[in-house]
């Protein structure tokens, strides 16, 4: 009975895999079978389609340049290309350029110096010699701008590789080299596509002494003369006397020898008996100018302005006072004076000789007198600015006193009761009654204490009732009486 049931139980389960149908490839053609026992090939799965075809496709197999289609990667002897791939146009070689002929062929197959236009490209239309060149290193090419880009190179429109256009003379002291403008780590590249054999190509004027001559770099440097630059000639003649300012002395030399010597010309047809003078204005740092030789001003920290210019006129930053606090003074200028120093700077054109430059008013309780700054700070006093005197006198000031006003110093103001109305007030200017609120809003002129005294509200020292009643906007409550 138990084995009745599992052979039952078996037959089921067939009977339920065999009722899901799939894909069923017998090559690269697809069917659906029923089941994986009635597919005559290879069962893609229970549930699978036709549609995409599963099935492995035959496509391109490449032996060398030979293309030939085969069922799949695994009947292909050479290199299977893919699925649905077939072999026209022919995908195992490409088009190779080398300047102007195209060939197909494989990768390998074009040389290094010529450009593949890769795999399934053609000759048909050509895509070499299509009206420019393209360079890669010093190499040339005449292939599309596009496939130019392609491989990195330079594409050059409308020029022929012959000559050729990436490479150009090279001139230095060894002779003239055709190469790469990268490459020319020695010498002077006179731009792509200049040739060596041009005639004097690298020559230029040489100087033996004052005789010239035109020679290339290499025979001036053969028979130690000295070059000019290239393309120099000897007319007019590089090579005759100048004056030549070195270190402050003057010689008369060939310009080329004056800068082998480093020395700085001072132009044709000067002489050292017409030079003005090979030194020039230097400005200290501190202030101050001096006739000297550059390199001395560098030395000294100074600003050299320029061979042959005077200190009369002055060409340098102007000078003036600049005060310590304990009254020495010296003169410099604003910035050495204010920043180096961190003093204080009088002005341009002022100088130590002015009485009290360097003095400065000084308030204390005595009142106020002359004196330096580190004197008046150890009065207690307050400094006034450099150069401030007493007259008028900046430590008094108005002080209110029951309606009287004095001029006094703020403390002898407060001293007596008085309230001080601030440095540089005067009893000319100042009023010391002011408007007075009543409780009932009625407004007068009167002091603060009599205000008081009245019950009412001052309003502050100069206000009036004369302007707009300062009572309208409501008396203050009258102060508490004890």
């Amino acid at each position: 009975m138990k084995i009745f049931l599992s052979l039952l139980i078996g037959s089921c389960f067939l009977g339920l895999v065999r009722a899901q149908p799939g894909a069923c490839c017998v090559g690269a053609t697809c069917s659906v079978a029923a089941d994986a026992f009635s597919c005559a090939g290879t069962f893609q799965g229970a549930g699978t389609g036709c549609s995409p075809n599963p099935c492995p496709q035959p496509g391109a197999c490449c032996l060398g340049t030979t293309c030939s289609v085969t069922a799949d990667a695994l009947t292909c002897a050479g290199i299977f290309q893919g699925g649905g791939t077939n072999c026209v146009p022919n995908i195992c070689q490409g088009s190779c350029c080398d300047g102007v002929t195209c060939s197909e062929t494989t990768s390998s197959g074009c040389p290094p110096k010529d450009i593949f236009g890769g795999l399934g490209t053609t000759c048909t239309p050509s895509p070499c010699g299509s009206g420019g060149s393209c360079c890669i290193g010093g190499s040339c090419a005449e292939v599309s701008s596009s496939l130019c880009s392609t491989f990195g190179g330079t594409f050059k429109d409308g020029v022929p590789c012959s000559p050729n256009p990436c490479v150009g003379a090279c001139c230095s002291t060894t002779g003239c080299a055709s190469t790469t403008q990268s490459n020319c780590l020695f010498g002077t590249y006179l731009g792509d596509g200049t040739l060596c054999s041009t005639p004097g190509i690298c020559q230029a004027s040489c100087c033996l002494g004052t005789t010239c001559s035109v020679a290339t770099l290499a025979s001036c440097a053969n028979q130690f003369g000295i070059s000019g630059a290239l393309g120099t000639t000897c007319s007019p003649n590089p090579c005759t006397t100048e004056a030549c300012c070195t270190g402050g002395a003057c010689a008369d030399v060939s310009p080329a020898n004056c800068i082998a010597g480093g020395g700085l010309n001072q132009g044709p047809g000067s002489t050292c008996a017409t030079t003005t003078s090979c030194t020039g204005a230097c400005c200290a740092s501190q202030g101050g100018c001096s006739q000297t030789t550059s390199s001395d001003c560098a030395a000294s920290g100074g600003n050299f302005t320029s061979l042959g210019t005077p200190c009369s006129p002055n060409l340098c930053p102007a000078t003036g006072a600049c005060c310590n606090g304990d009254g020495n003074c010296v003169e410099v200028t604003q910035t050495f004076c204010e920043v180096t120093l961190g003093k204080n700077y009088g002005g341009d054109s002022t100088n130590c000789s002015i009485l009290g430059i360097c003095l400065a008013s000084c308030c204390t309780g005595a009142g106020c007198t002359v004196a330096t700054k580190d004197n008046c700070g150890d009065a207690f006093g307050t400094p006034g600015a450099f150069g401030s005197t007493c007259s008028p006198n900046p430590c008094s000031a108005a002080c209110c006193t029951a309606g009287v006003c004095t001029d006094v110093t703020p403390a002898d103001c407060t001293a007596g009761g008085g309230v001080s109305q601030g440095s540089g007030s005067t009893c000319a200017t100042t009023n010391c009654t002011g408007a007075c609120c009543a409780p009932q809003g009625e407004c007068s002129d009167e002091t603060q204490s009599d205000c008081a005294a009245l019950g009412g509200g001052f309003r502050g020292i100069g206000t009036s009732c004369s302007s707009t009643d300062p009572c309208l906007q409501g008396a203050p409550e009258p102060p508490t009486r004890i």
